[in-house]
């Protein structure tokens, strides 16, 4: 997963000062840009970086499945918060656009 703190995103008023959140939309937007590097690079005919890009797209993956999903609740936006205060429809955008299946 992305590092907590990292991003604009997870360094908000809200998130700071030890409060940073590993946020899932943070992490599933590189699995999205690897994805569509991964095909570029096939449509390059460069199997190295597609390769490359395709498992760390599904390390990210995985590790968002590993660290993220709450059996009771689902895909949740954060592991920091309680699971049902952690609900985030920003997370709906993973499935929308093919970063999780």
């Amino acid at each position: 997963m992305v590092i907590t703190g990292t991003t604009i995103h997870s360094r908000s008023a809200c998130n700071w000062n030890g409060n940073e959140k590993n946020l899932t939309y943070t992490s599933a937007s590189p699995v999205r840009g690897l994805l569509n590097a991964h095909e570029l690079a096939l449509e390059l005919e460069d199997g190295t970086r597609a390769d490359a890009c395709l498992n760390a797209a599904h390390g990210i993956q995985e590790d968002i499945c590993s660290n993220l999903v709450n059996l009771e609740y689902g895909l949740a936006g954060n592991p920091e918060e309680a699971p049902l205060l952690a609900l985030d429809m920003a997370v709906v955008d993973t499935f929308n656009n093919g970063t999780l299946n």
